[in-house]
């Protein structure tokens, strides 16, 4: 945990510009950033190696952490990207539960 903290730090200070705001916010992976969103990992992937999403990776083998205002941010940029996600959470909680059949 101290190891994750001083990274979480470094990238506070030397990107975000402060340390205080990961501290204070979540972090999520690139699985359940695409989770969230509704689309694929690799396409959570590719927006960050593109730079449409912004993110930092950890480690090689613990990849990619976004934090949550980052996750907002893009869903209101108004990106084709982020407007195809937004439509498609608002569609899946409008979408009817399926009926238990049988019984």
């Amino acid at each position: 945990m101290i190891a994750f903290s001083a990274i979480l730090l470094y990238y506070d200070v030397q990107v975000a510009g402060t340390a205080e705001v990961a501290m204070q916010e979540q972090l999520f992976t690139v699985e359940e950033v695409a989770e969230r969103l509704k689309v694929h990992p690799e396409s959570v992937r590719r927006w960050l190696r593109d730079g449409r999403m912004r993110g930092f990776r950890m480690a090689r083998r613990a990849g990619w952490r976004v934090t949550e205002a980052e996750v907002r941010r893009f869903l209101e940029a108004g990106t084709h990207e982020g407007k195809l996600a937004a439509w498609s959470i608002q569609a899946a909680s409008e979408a009817p539960h399926p009926r238990k059949r049988g019984g």
